[in-house]
Order: structure tokens, then sequence, then C-alpha cells
């Protein structure tokens, strides 16, 4: 027979080692609860997210469709949705630079308003003219290829791309919907330089636009700009059907608002 002694220690390692293996247990169940914790409010995020775009989406084709109710010269404007706050930018394409139809004393003008030197600015609107000559199509079809031009001239490409469009045929500018420093450098629009195709604009509704929307974080100060939520080009046609031509998908990790 074990001596007594012998058989209490025997008996105390069994019940450490079993209060060992509970403490390994609850560790593990309690990383396990925090994993799903964490994927469950992941969801819950993304859930929310793509409500919030719906319902601004679905608030961009009903202001596109009244003619005072969105400005559409890339003015921000603030949504407070379900789930949260959206900030768009609706900016209308013929108040906009299209490197592939534009004329060239407009594309001096805005080179030179965006600070390009004479030299510079007569050397790149003359590689865009170049690009496009002879062709009887579009010599861009994505703002990647005018980009190219502007290799030896980063600086510049970034003043450049917002105003920058590649949607419709427009030779000259809109005033009406065109950026503050585009109407102040360049020569605005005559009847003959707006030329859309599919759509003529006759009614002041129907157009293309260059749409940036992105989730507001509260928290977070007015100087910070977040990358936005989408991008997209469109077009509203007369029927007033919304029509996605492009879209693009920035990551963004901005929370969303609760309560708004």
């Amino acid at each position: 027979m074990m001596p007594w002694h012998k058989e209490r220690g025997a008996v105390l390692l069994v019940v450490l080692v079993a209060l060992a293996l509970l403490a390994a247990l609850a560790g593990a169940v309690t990383r396990m609860s925090r994993s799903e914790i964490s994927g469950l409010q992941a969801e819950r995020a993304q859930f929310q997210r793509e409500n919030l775009l719906h319902s601004a989406l679905t608030k961009l084709q009903v202001d596109l469709e009244n003619t005072t109710a969105l400005p559409r010269d890339g003015t921000p404007t603030r949504w407070a949705l379900p789930g949260g706050t959206v900030e768009i930018q609706v900016q209308a394409a013929n108040g906009l630079i299209n490197p592939n139809t534009a004329r060239e004393p407009l594309i001096l003008a805005v080179l030179i308003a965006l600070q390009a030197s004479p030299a510079q600015a007569a050397r790149l609107a003359s590689a865009i003219m170049a690009a496009r000559a002879g062709q009887t199509e579009a010599a861009f079809r994505s703002l990647s290829e005018v980009a190219l031009l502007f290799v030896d001239d980063p600086a510049l490409w970034q003043r450049l791309r917002p105003y920058l469009t590649l949607l419709g045929k427009t030779r000259t500018l809109d005033p009406t919907t065109a950026p503050r420093v585009l109407r102040t450098a360049a020569p605005v629009a005559n009847p003959a330089g707006i030329d859309f195709y599919n759509t003529g604009q006759t009614n002041g509704r129907d157009g293309y636009f260059e749409v940036s929307l992105r989730i507001v974080d509260p928290a977070a100060k007015e100087t910070d700009h977040a990358n936005p939520l989408l991008r997209a080009s469109v077009l509203l046609d007369a029927q007033g059907v919304l029509h996605f031509i492009t879209l693009d998908w920035p990551i963004s990790d901005l929370p969303i608002s609760e309560g708004s």
C-alpha cells in the first residue's frame, strides 16, 4: 500500500495538472471568443458600409435628377444617412478638361494656371496634341496614359489630375459647372464647344459626371482627408437612369459612425 504522504502528493499532482488543463482550455476559449467577436465586428462594419453606400447611391440618382439639389462643380456636400455621414463631390464633365478633345489654348491656359512655366505648359500641351494627331478615336483610353506624358513633371500632374475627365467630347468649358480655378484660367464654352455623345445636355439634368464619395469620421479633424469609399464616372440619361461607366473602390479604414 502507498504511504499516505505519497498518495496525497499524487492526488495533489493530479489536481494541479487538471487545473493547468482547465486554465489552458479557458485561455483557448477566451482567445477563440475574442477572435469570433472581432470577426463579427468586422462583418457588422462591412454590412453598415454597404448599406451606407447603397443609401448614398440611391440619393445620388434622385438628387442628380433635380438640377438644384446638388452642386455640380465639385463643391463637397454632406449627407447624414442611416448608418453614418458621407461627403459627396459631383463634378459635371462639361466643366472639366478632356485631353482627347480639348483645344490646345485651353490646355495651355489651365497648365499655366496650375503653376506650370510657359515653356513647360507649351511642351506638355504639344505632347498631348501630338498623341492625338491622326487619331480617329480617343487617343487616351485612361488617365494613366495621360500621366505618362508627365513623368518628368509629377507635381504638376498631381495638380492637374482632379480637373481631367475622359467623359464626353467637350472642347471648351461650361462656366456654370467648371471649378473656380478653371473658370478664372480658361476661355468659357460657346454653344458649339460642348459636344456630348449619348446625351445632348438639352434639359440641364442629364449628362456625364465624375463622383467622389467618402465616409466622414466625426472624430477626425476637418483637415484630415481619407481615401474615398468610391470614385465613379457616371451617366444620367434623359430618362433619369444612372449608368456607371467606371467604378473605383479605394481602400478606406474610416469607421462607421454610430447613431447618425
